[in-house]
């Protein structure tokens, strides 16, 4: 048995985030629910949402005006023999239906509850409209015969039931008319008879049956016997097939051995990247280079400066010359700031022009 207690319109038709709670099953008293509002406030629209949770949605879906089919979502809490279940239906082609969790749910869970009723069937039966009444009610006026027939008729939305059933009774006639040679039934007993004089015809003896059975049976063991003897050959042939498929490769891998024996004590894996292996290679080869480089010009510097004559005298007058370079730095020094002191001299001066010819006075 099946029972909605909430029904949620995430995204469909003109709705958002519209949720109905029926509420969970009453312990006793009526569990008899009606929705009701104006015309085109979302009734027929709240009825198909309820068939898209139960059944998918439809691959032109005509309820896609508001959101994009893609985000469309229709959201429920079903009751199911006893069992509450949180399920949203989503406009995919597989793993439609999915739990509150988001994981997916096997449609059989909602199929087999609805015991095998199809959309077309369940519309039919249990989502009445305008249409289905009209039909229904033109069917009774038009229509004669058993009242309860018309008002099933009616309220299950089949207009041409007692055509239907007039169909089958005249059916019915044909199949079985007694007294009759022709009829259906007259031919299925025919057919019957002559079933039944080929299975005498076919018929064998209780004695040759058993011989029969006997012969069956020792076939079968010398079946199995030679099926386990086959067996037993195919395994012994696949495993002569390898041995002769691994003698190549266990030559080649004495060789390799052979070749892994001097880097033997080499780690088997190493605890970093293989990129930042391919990195540090490079650096690697930077930093060779670059020492190299310097190497040779260390020896340069060394065969310069052993090529050097000192002498005894020049390098007593190291502190002259170190005083002198004081002097020099102070005497540049001096040189890069004077440009500066004289631009600034020139500009006091003119400053001090235009103040004494503001008071008169010659400059």
């Amino acid at each position: 048995m099946m029972r909605l207690e909430q029904l949620a319109l995430d995204r469909f038709g003109h709705f958002t985030d519209r949720v109905l709670d029926f509420g969970a099953r009453p312990a006793n008293g009526s569990d008899f629910h009606i929705v009701f509002g104006r015309n085109e406030a979302g009734k027929t629209t709240l009825m198909e949402g309820y068939l898209r949770l139960l059944y998918g949605f439809a691959a032109r879906e005509p309820y896609a005006f508001k959101h994009p089919r893609a985000n469309l979502r229709v959201s429920g809490t079903v009751d199911i023999e006893g069992q509450i279940h949180q399920l949203s239906r989503l406009p995919k082609r597989s793993g439609n239906l999915v739990d509150g969790a988001g994981q997916p749910v096997p449609d059989a869970l909602l199929s087999a509850a609805l015991r095998g009723v199809s959309q077309k069937e369940y519309q039919s039966l249990l989502c009445l409209d305008d249409e289905t009444i009209e039909a229904g009610g033109e069917e009774i006026t038009k229509s004669e015969g058993d009242i309860g027939k018309l008002l099933f008729s009616a309220a299950a939305g089949i207009s041409d039931l007692s055509q239907v059933l007039g169909r089958v009774e005249q059916g019915n006639r044909d199949l079985y008319l007694k007294g009759g040679t022709k009829s259906e039934f007259a031919a299925l007993k025919a057919a019957h008879a002559e079933l039944v004089q080929q299975i005498k015809d076919h018929d064998v003896s209780a004695a040759a049956f058993r011989d029969l059975r006997l012969a069956r049976d020792a076939t079968q063991t010398e079946e199995q016997r030679l099926r386990a003897a086959k067996s037993e050959l195919s395994v012994q042939k696949t495993r002569l097939e390898a041995i002769l498929d691994a003698h190549p490769l266990a030559t080649e891998w004495k060789t390799l051995e052979a070749q892994l024996t001097p880097i033997a004590h080499y780690p088997m894996t190493l605890e970093f990247d293989s990129e930042d292996l391919i990195k540090m290679m490079t650096k690697r080869i930077a930093l060779v280079a670059e020492r190299e480089r310097s190497v040779a010009e260390v020896h340069a510097l060394r065969a310069a400066r052993d090529e050097v004559a000192v002498n005894a005298d020049d390098l007593a007058r190291g502190a002259d010359v170190d005083a002198l370079a004081f002097k020099k730095s102070q005497v540049e020094a001096g040189q890069s700031d004077l440009p500066k002191r004289e631009a600034q001299l020139m500009q006091d001066t003119a400053d001090m022009r235009a103040r004494l010819d503001t008071l008169g006075l010659p400059a």
